[in-house]
């Protein structure tokens, strides 16, 4: 809906002229892991989070050059029919949200799940219905950067972490 606060004409108008097109950025390891950690358990611990000095730049530096295993991204097509399609839906709202909904879907549908994710999700729950999606050693891989990037962390770390690497499975399975 803020995408289109600058708009003068009507939904389907204001919507097409951005010419949307869902993209889908994935990698096998995330170099921005260590920041992220530390973030998460705060936050699940009930702490406050204050970020170091330069830690934001760090960030993005970390993001760009560190190493990330596999790449994937993907690019949708414009979704011009389907604003053409909400134009005759419900109020601004609704359309919004319908259109927030069909981004989201399309991001999901595209997003390149790797053998981290099935590992991750398998870890997580103790189990092994994801196993055909990866091989022991790759499993043994993922495990071992892991727990070197918990280490000296509390147990909870772990779980965060494993969390943190299924939920792309979890939010491709309720998309179906």
């Amino acid at each position: 809906k803020m995408l289109n606060l600058s708009n003068e004409g009507g939904f389907e108008e204001g919507f097409r002229a951005l010419r949307i097109r869902p993209m889908s950025l994935s990698y096998e390891y995330d170099p921005c892991d260590r920041f992220k950690l530390r973030e998460l358990l705060a936050k699940a611990e009930g702490r406050k989070y204050e970020k170091k000095e330069n830690e934001d730049y760090l960030n993005i530096e970390a993001g760009i050059i560190e190493y990330k295993g596999r790449v994937h991204l993907s690019v949708q097509p414009e979704l011009q029919e389907e604003i053409g399609r909400l134009a005759s839906h419900g109020n601004i709202n609704e359309k919004a949200t319908e259109l927030a909904a069909m981004i989201d879907r399309s991001i999901y549908r595209s997003y390149r799940l790797f053998e981290n994710n099935y590992a991750a999700h398998d870890l997580l729950h103790e189990t092994d219905q994801w196993k055909k999606h990866y091989g022991q050693e790759k499993k043994e891989e993922f495990l071992a950067y892991v727990d070197k990037l918990c280490k000296g962390y509390p147990p909870k770390a772990r779980e965060i972490l494993l969390r943190k690497y299924a939920y792309p499975l979890i939010n491709s399975e309720k998309q179906g």
